[in-house]
Order: C-alpha cells, then structure tokens, then sequence
C-alpha cells in the first residue's frame, strides 16, 4: 500500500499556516516528517493524526478551564 505524501507547502496549506510553522512543528517534535532526495514530505495520515491530537489537546484544555471556573 502506497502512503500518500505531501509537500511542506501543501501540508501547510490544509492547516492554514505558512511553512516556517511547519518547520517548528517537526523541531518540536508535534509533527513527523520523511526526508526524500532532500525534500522533506509529511505523510497525509501523520498530518490527520496530528489535526486529531490537536484537537483533543484543545478540548482537554477546555475542560480543564471550565473545571477550574466552577
């Protein structure tokens, strides 16, 4: 089975953020990317993995703040 990969751009463009916030998500470790003949790639399931622990770091977050509130 082939995973389809995606340019920094392109990975990029599905969250809505320039490239240099890319590049320090895979410093911080948030992000996994493969590096192919010099071009660095991130595999579209690790970017929906991410959007999915993103998501969820957001909602605990919330919670979180409403418990304290109460």
């Amino acid at each position: 089975m082939q995973k389809r990969l995606l340019s920094v751009r392109e990975a990029a463009q599905q969250l809505g953020v320039s490239t240099a916030t890319m590049y320090k998500l895979f410093k911080a470790g948030k992000l996994m990317s493969v590096t192919i003949n010099r071009a660095r790639r991130v595999e579209a399931d690790e970017l929906n993995a991410f959007i999915v622990r993103s998501r969820q770091e957001c909602y605990g977050n919330q919670a979180a703040q409403h418990a304290d509130q109460t």
